[in-house]
């Protein structure tokens, strides 16, 4: 760290003044490189006596005290530039190191100053000896680290912010990893989930599971989820849809993004209610259909076989179900015979034995209610 240099380097010239040792020349050298050092560092260095008085300080810490010349500050103290309560703590603590002959080394030490303002430094004090040994003050480097302490505390609170809605938000979250092989993507591990993801899925602990493990058979009935999250791990492209996971029985309506290369973000909401819903009235609409149309049908149809037949193909083409078909009750009142269909049958119409006697079980079949 500079501060902890410039700290060894300032004792280091402090006692190699102090002891009187080397030539002239080469205490005017270290004199010299002293005086650079201190007109033009940009941390602030300090020499304070026995009574915390400055006695000497670089052209930066001057500066900082709102000084034209580092002399100025000669004789003064904390006090004359910082609160009370500052300058009371560094009053102890430099007190504290030349009773004990201790360092304090590299703490981070807040700052406060009379128009309200605060500051942060990284600061390493150390006693001031002289030539004899004993202590006869203190030194200190401190750097300014205001900008890195509101980067961390911006980061900080965005953290907060973050985990606050990662944990509160009614969507579903899964951070995950694409699992490849020769570039075809093959399984995913979920590495992260919000407490929606459980409400909205059901599953639980699945943080650190494949999805294979999670969902057995999704591979099978989800293909199009591999191949949407493996196309955004791998090339980073978005992608919203909706699918229906068969082995949960509910559809969720997705948003995948990629945050780095193969990995995706899932942001989700359970939407079965809603295309139930829809399913619903689609299904309604087609009842309705179906029954205009054979309104429509029995004004203008007076063959009754026609009419029966055209009615059938209405109900599955425009009904889209699955068999339609008419049946007569017999002159015994108990049978039905089917006089038209249409749409799936494979034989079924041709087989039926239907009676209408819903005291036995065959008679509880396609007519019964």
């Amino acid at each position: 760290m500079k501060t902890d240099l410039l700290t060894m380097q300032a004792a280091s010239l402090n006692k190699s003044v102090s002891n009187g040792n080397g030539s002239k020349k080469n205490v005017c050298d270290e004199q010299s490189l002293f005086r650079a050092l201190m007109a033009n560092t940009p941390d602030h260095i300090y020499f304070k006596d026995t009574q915390s008085r400055f006695t000497a300080i670089s052209e930066a810490q001057a500066q900082r005290f709102g000084l034209k010349r580092a002399e100025d500050a000669v004789g003064k103290t904390d006090f004359d530039f910082f609160t009370k309560e500052h300058a009371r703590q560094a009053f102890v603590d430099e007190q504290t190191i030349m009773q004990t002959g201790s360092s304090i080394v590299g703490i981070e030490e807040k700052e406060t100053w009379p128009d309200g303002s605060e500051s942060w430094v990284s600061t390493t004090k150390m006693p001031l000896y002289n030539s004899e040994g004993k202590i006869i003050g203190t030194f200190g480097v401190s750097r300014d680290i205001t900008s890195q302490k509101k980067a961390a505390q911006i980061i900080r609170q965005s953290e907060v912010r973050f985990r606050s809605l990662f944990d509160n938000m009614l969507d579903g979250f899964a951070y995950c990893r694409m699992i490849f092989e020769n570039e075809i993507p093959q399984d995913f591990i979920y590495l992260s989930v919000n407490d929606a993801f459980a409400k909205l899925t059901g599953l639980n602990n699945v943080v650190g599971k494949k999805v294979t493990e999670v969902i057995p058979g999704i591979k099978d009935t989800n293909p199009e989820l591999f191949e949407i999250y493996g196309r955004t791990a791998f090339m980073g492209e978005s992608a919203r849809f909706e699918t229906y996971l068969q082995p949960l029985g509910i559809w969720l309506s997705i948003s995948v993004y990629s945050p780095e290369r193969g990995y995706f973000v899932a942001v989700f909401d359970n939407v079965t209610e809603r295309k139930n819903a829809e399913e619903k009235i689609k299904r309604l609409n087609r009842v309705y259909a179906v029954m205009s149309e054979t309104n429509k049908l029995i004004v203008r149809m007076r063959d009754r076989q026609k009419l029966f037949q055209e009615a059938c193909r209405i109900g599955a083409e425009v009904g889209k179900f699955r068999l339609v078909w008419i049946g007569i009750i017999a002159k015994n009142g108990i049978n039905v015979t089917p006089v038209a269909h249409a749409g799936f049958s494979e034989g079924y119409i041709e087989e039926l034995n239907i009676p209408m006697q819903l005291e036995k079980p065959e008679g509880r079949g396609p007519v019964a209610t």
